[in-house]
């Protein structure tokens, strides 16, 4: 499998257990400690990861901001919060897998958003950006950066 990868991840262990799970599965990685860190990178990337708990920002925020710059064509949250609230808002933007589930399972469900997104893309569906799926900035309390 190739493609790019975000990681943003505070905890440093879980973020380099993260970059070589992936680094083996045949993805470049970019790791991110926070969101000011995230927000700096000059990449574009086929799916982000994204941890629960950024010191800095909401994951969820930080997430809908790199779809609706189009700098990430989907997003997994691998996440330990049982926030039914944040569950459903992080669902309406990609996958959210719990820590409990393992690494695996993240890796597993990155493997599967990829290959789904490269399957609308090769049928001309291009996927929607966050906007579309969410339906107005209102609805998600984020605003687009001007």
């Amino acid at each position: 499998m190739e493609g790019r990868v975000l990681v943003v991840e505070p905890s440093r262990p879980l973020r380099k257990a993260l970059i070589h799970v992936f680094e083996r599965r045949g993805y470049l990685v970019v790791p991110a400690e926070n969101a000011a860190e995230a927000y700096r990178l000059p990449h574009r990337f086929h799916c982000g990861v994204f941890g629960d708990q950024l010191p800095d920002a909401s994951a969820i925020s930080l997430a809908g901001w790199f779809l609706a710059e189009q700098r990430v064509q989907c997003v997994v949250f691998f996440g330990q919060s049982e926030d039914v609230d944040v569950r459903l808002r992080a669902s309406n933007l990609g996958s959210f897998v719990c820590r409990d589930e393992g690494v695996h399972r993240l890796e597993r469900v990155v493997a599967e958003s990829l290959a789904l997104r490269t399957r609308r893309v090769a049928n001309g569906e291009g996927g929607l950006n966050y906007w579309q799926m969410i339906g107005t900035a209102s609805d998600s309390g984020l605003r687009r950066r001007q």
